[in-house]
């Protein structure tokens, strides 16, 4: 574990149950008494720690000359012993009853007692087969019989050890290098001494535990695997994939595959099956440990009462994405601050490289002689780069300033504070979009002014300000395709798709046809209507319902004036004044030697060109007016859809029609669960996530809801809190939204961005 804290978490439901802090380097082995009295972990930071996983505190420190990589207890109660070893190439056993019997007394931190850990060091050990081990020690297991200890070293031996003698008394060379070494039981109770499973290669080696050396079968793969279990009773083994990443279930007797489980994205080090067999884990690389059922039964997780599993024919493959999109949604800061320090680092050292680098984060295509910029293929990689900073700015933004802010204004419910945390990051994004648009659009010849959208072209460069502006925005829409797709999917996913595929081919086509002025006008409009719903819906969150009804008043005026009306003004003028101020043909050269018209060429190559060549030939005809018309019409038919919801909502809310006051209540209920599903720490409760969730947005001001201390005209007590939830709702002036009929009002519209639950 590289982040230096192993965790411990319910074998059943994988519940996080507590992390023990205090290792300064990464936990290489960690094991579970059988009793479950003690747990013990072996560290990079050359020591072994002894810990209680009721209070998560450490009771011994076991003090190494190198890496820890394996550790084990005997298989008993309260054990008395532990055995370590490592990179120093030495079997310790270690006496923890003598080391608690030597215990600092407790000293006082915060007023409170706390029990110092004992530190033991090496010399305190006992070293068991000295000289033997060649090599690294990767792996300890502790047969039945106490006396009896197995190691797996990376001289690929397995070598069995009489603790009474303290030499080995037989060992087993294997071709290839040990990956895995599994006592098949770990039940102090018994009396069969399982299998002894170790994965070498591809090869699955299963030894009798209860006589040392004896082979009871070796499988043979046609692949390499990094672990192996079995499960004796059931006669199943699980093996682990080193370069697939793939688990597979077989049968021992008769030696078959029956089952193949797709999911990890990393080598697979550890496979183990639960005592009764009925389900079993696998721990991989890619930083996860899944839990899989091996039984037809309900069991665990998977009884009825959970949510229901997707059709087998689907599941792996759905499992194995949702997995990875999992893994991008909680690394997004990671990620973004990695390949950005990555880039600036290249950029600074290699001298050579950085023509290229500094394409990344500097606008291409200066033209020093008239302080303008060309566009070409190159600007690529400037949207590649915002991608980035917007993928973690967003998760930066929300996670340690939105929501600590929401907590600060009196949010107390976990997901409202991500519902304020989400629409304050559309206002703060939307808002300073819309007026670095605004400033570009007033200063510009084509203010207030529909026929001046078209005329001069084509302008083949653009003032700097109004480039960086246009290829910021098409990022920004770049990111919301991949955060409407990797994170969980809501009920409108495909209106909010087509909305950003229909955006960004829309900013796109015009960056590359050099029509960024009306490109600049409609995206204005577009943001001013997002900051409206926006502040409309953190007014919402922050119970000041009087100031609600009034912004989202605002909102539908605005948006019926700027996305219905202004916008179909800019239609027409697509239709009707192109064709008088648009020289049909095809133009080639820069500003300064533009060529043309000309000849439309009759082949599909001229219509890339303009995004390929900063000079290359550019075309304009019926054919690409009407292209750039329908995506523009398309797109006001999503609006007119959304706008029709919003209508409709209103009309039911005024007129009191249909007001059933339910959705609050359902709401309260999956707000409350989320804060009792995730512990103090923030860790969540489950890792599985069964069942895509459709989830809706709705601005909604509810008849009873109550902001933490408000005045009597926003409170109510519990009785009436129960009579309204059984009353149709009321309207007062605009008061938006409450039945469970109308959740589709202002969920996801427009531009709403969708973020994670």
């Amino acid at each position: 574990m590289q982040d230096n804290n192993p965790q411990l978490r319910d074998g059943m439901t994988g519940d996080w149950i507590g992390t023990f802090i205090g290792h300064k380097g990464a936990v290489w082995s960690s094991r579970l008494s059988s009793d479950a009295t003690l747990a013990a972990t072996g560290s990079a930071d050359f020591t072994a720690r002894i810990w209680d996983p009721h209070s998560g505190e450490c009771k011994q420190i076991l003090q190494h000359d190198h890496i820890v990589k394996a550790v084990s207890f005997p298989i008993q109660k309260a054990p008395p012993i532990v055995a370590t070893g490592g990179q120093e190439k030495k079997l310790r056993l270690w006496d923890l009853v003598k080391a608690s019997s030597s215990d600092a007394p407790p000293s006082e931190a915060n007023g409170e007692a706390v029990q110092t850990p004992t530190t033991l060091m090496p010399k305190d050990g006992i070293e068991v087969g000295a000289g033997e081990h060649t090599a690294s020690i990767k792996s300890i297991v502790w047969n039945v019989d106490f006396n009896i200890l197995t190691t797996a070293a990376d001289d690929k031996t397995v070598r069995w050890y009489d603790l009474r003698s303290q030499r080995a008394i037989t060992q087993y060379k294997t071709e290839r290098d040990i990956t895995s070494c599994e006592l098949s039981t770990n039940q102090f109770d018994d009396p069969n001494p399982g299998v002894l499973s170790v994965a070498a290669g591809h090869s699955a080696i299963l030894f009798d535990a209860g006589r040392p050396g004896e082979v009871i079968k070796q499988m043979n793969f046609d692949h390499d695997i990094a672990s192996v279990a079995v499960h004796q009773p059931t006669g199943r083994v699980v093996t682990g994939g080193m370069k697939d990443t793939w688990v597979r279930v077989w049968d021992l007797e008769p030696e078959k595959q029956i089952e193949v489980l797709k999911g990890h994205h990393g080598p697979i080090w550890s496979t183990m099956f639960s005592p009764d067999g009925k389900i079993f884990a696998t721990g991989s690389e890619d930083g996860t440990i899944k839990l899989w059922k091996a039984c037809k039964e309900p069991y665990g997780l998977w009884r009825k009462t959970a949510f229901p599993r997707w059709p087998q024919q689907h599941g792996t493959e759905r499992s194995s994405l949702a997995l990875a999109c999992a893994w991008v949604v909680l690394h997004q800061i990671s990620i973004s601050v990695t390949l950005i320090s990555l880039l600036f680092t290249v950029h600074t050292l290699y001298a050579p490289g950085q023509h290229h680098t500094a394409k990344f984060f500097r606008i291409s295509y200066y033209n020093a002689t008239r302080g303008t910029f060309a566009l070409g293929w190159d600007d690529i990689f400037f949207v590649f780069y915002w991608i980035i900073v917007f993928t973690g700015a967003r998760c930066v933004v929300m996670d340690y300033f939105l929501s600590p802010l929401a907590a600060s204004l009196g949010i107390k419910k976990q997901k409202a504070r991500v519902r304020f945390a989400e629409q304050a990051w559309i206002v703060l994004y939307s808002g300073s979009s819309c007026c670095v648009g605004l400033y570009i659009y007033y200063h510009s010849d084509y203010y207030l002014n529909l026929r001046a959208l078209w005329q001069n072209w084509p302008t083949r460069e653009l003032d700097g300000l109004v480039k960086w502006y246009y290829l910021v925005q098409f990022a920004f829409w770049l990111q919301q395709i991949v955060v409407v797709n990797i994170e969980e999917r809501r009920k409108d996913y495909l209106q909010m798709f087509t909305h950003h595929i229909i955006t960004c081919a829309l900013i796109f086509g015009s960056y590359g046809y050099h029509q960024t002025k009306v490109g600049n006008l409609i995206l204005v409009l577009m943001d001013f209507v997002d900051v409206q719903l926006s502040l409309a819906k953190l007014l919402k969150y922050l119970g000041f319902r009087t100031l609600c009804d009034a912004a989202f008043g605002a909102f539908m005026l605005g948006w019926f004036a700027l996305r219905h009306v202004a916008f179909m003004w800019i239609c027409w003028s697509v239709y009707v004044h192109i064709p008088q101020e648009i020289t049909y043909g095809c133009y080639s050269g820069g500003d300064g030697n533009l060529q043309g018209p000309s000849t439309t060429p009759n082949d599909w190559e001229h219509l890339t060109l303009p995004f390929r060549d900063p000079e290359g030939l550019v075309c304009w005809n019926d054919n690409i007016k009407w292209a750039f018309l329908t995506m523009l019409l398309a797109l006001q038919v999503l609006l007119l859809i959304w706008f029709g919801m919003i209508i409709r909502v209103a009309y039911k809310v005024i007129t009191g029609i249909g007001a059933d006051d339910v959705r609050s209540d359902d709401e309260d209920e999956a707000e409350d669960e989320d804060l009792a599903t995730s512990d103090h720490a923030g860790h969540p409760s489950a890792t599985i996530a069964p069942a895509q969730l459709l989830e809706e947005d709705v601005l909604s001001t509810d008849a009873h809801f109550v902001p933490p201390n408000r005045t009597k005209s926003t409170n109510s007590t519990s009785s009436s809190l129960s009579r309204r939830k059984k009353e149709k709702g009321h309207s007062s002036g605009v008061n938006i939204l409450g039945g469970s009929d109308r959740k589709e009002l202002l969920g996801r519209i427009g531009c709403d961005k969708p973020t994670s639950e």
